[in-house]
């Protein structure tokens, strides 16, 4: 770390959980259900995400978006920026930690096109050789 620009102890108070959001908590446990809890603490989220502490904080100005999530104890994150109001990389975050943590893959970003219920069945029967 950086001690002479931001003191430990001053990280560790910015990056406390002080106030529960459980309605935070429960629109990102909707899309994610590996959130166990979410807190705000000194201008940043706090999540316990599949027993990991994880910090972040997201943001949007007129056509420009940000995001940050790391894991201070595995001292890993993730950092993005867009010029573009679209919200779809807004889950790249868990993409990346999800993949730190040896977690199944997971489309967050939902590039991939759901299957037609017509093109799974046609993949079972191409698997059952019919």
């Amino acid at each position: 770390m950086y001690p002479h620009v931001f003191h430990p102890d001053a990280l560790k108070v910015a990056h406390s959980p002080i106030v529960r959001t459980p309605r935070h908590e429960r629109g990102v446990s909707r899309r994610n259900k590996g959130i166990e809890s979410a807190h705000y603490g000194l201008g940043w989220r706090v999540y316990k995400y599949h027993g990991h502490t994880l910090i972040g904080h997201q943001g949007m100005v007129r056509g420009v978006r940000a995001l940050i999530l790391f894991d201070p104890q595995r001292k890993t994150g993730v950092v993005a920026t867009w010029n573009s109001s679209v919200s779809r990389p807004r889950n790249l975050q868990y993409e990346v930690m999800d993949m730190v943590y040896g977690l199944p893959k997971r489309d967050w970003l939902q590039l991939l096109p759901e299957p037609s219920k017509h093109a799974q069945n046609e993949a079972v029967q191409t698997r059952q050789g019919n």
